[in-house]
């Protein structure tokens, strides 16, 4: 997987090769070769067809509960990177699955900025979804979140 990130970075069309793989993959790797998995696809995001639905069959859900921060971190980037291709309902469930995870508890700085983030995209992008409980009540968790820089962000 180093390889392969490696070789990902700089030549791109080498590793649209192994994009299937990386996702077959995915659900049984542990520690840092999910994190280098997770940044072989974050490389491309945007150029991968229909990532959305090949992270649900890699069970993204399991991944988000991940302890490990790092590996939060990038499929929180990811998600982000691909919030323009998603629909309503791939919305509506990414802001579901990921309410659990970050909250002002959540231990990483880095990780809730980027949550924030994109419940504020959802927020002013999907005026439809303003009414979605999961997404006001998280926003304003943001207010009360223990860093004076989360809590002026949310």
């Amino acid at each position: 997987l180093n390889c392969l990130y490696k070789i990902g970075a700089h030549n791109p069309e080498f590793i649209k090769l192994w994009y299937l793989k990386i996702f077959s993959v995915l659900p049984s790797l542990i520690g840092e070769f999910k994190t280098i998995a997770l940044r072989l696809v974050l490389l491309h995001a945007s150029s991968i067809p229909e990532l959305y639905m090949k992270l649900k069959s890699a069970r993204f859900e399991s991944i988000l509960h991940h302890r490990d921060a790092d590996t939060q971190y990038v499929l929180l980037q990811i998600l982000y990177s691909m919030r323009n291709t998603l629909d309503e309902a791939q919305i509506s469930h990414i802001v579901a699955e990921t309410s659990s995870v970050f909250s002002n508890q959540h231990p990483s700085e880095s990780c809730r900025s980027l949550y924030y983030d994109l419940l504020t995209w959802v927020y002013d992008e999907h005026k439809e979804m303003r009414n979605v409980e999961a997404l006001r009540l998280n926003l304003l968790r943001g207010f009360n979140d223990s860093s004076e820089t989360m809590s002026k962000k949310a």
